[in-house]
């Protein structure tokens, strides 16, 4: 079979990481070998901007932005969006180096 188009729904959800960077890298070398379409369906924000291109963000079943995947996470223009991103975790930046003694 050659599909246009696959649907991923939360492929990466509760594996481990280094199984997640597998899945992930697996479907982007399949997306450039094929010529592949990815639907991918994620609540793994960090996941979805580093894959997909384009990103359309649901609220209660219903589209409530939509746009180029670095548009969205630099300038979200909904509320919904804002407050999803936020409430993503992120490693916390540190300026001084750590002591492991």
């Amino acid at each position: 079979m050659q599909p246009d188009v696959v649907v991923c729904d939360e492929p990466v959800a509760s594996l481990d990481v280094s199984i997640q960077a597998q899945v992930i890298n697996l479907l982007i070398r399949l997306r450039a070998e094929l010529d592949l379409s990815l639907i991918f369906i994620s609540h793994d924000l960090s996941v979805v901007r580093h894959l997909c291109d384009r990103v359309a963000v649901m609220h209660r079943g219903r589209i409530v932005e939509q746009g180029a995947s670095e548009a969205i996470h630099n300038r979200p223009q909904h509320e919904y969006t804002k407050r999803l991103l936020a409430a993503a975790p992120t490693l916390p930046t540190v300026s001084q180096p750590i002591s492991l003694q």
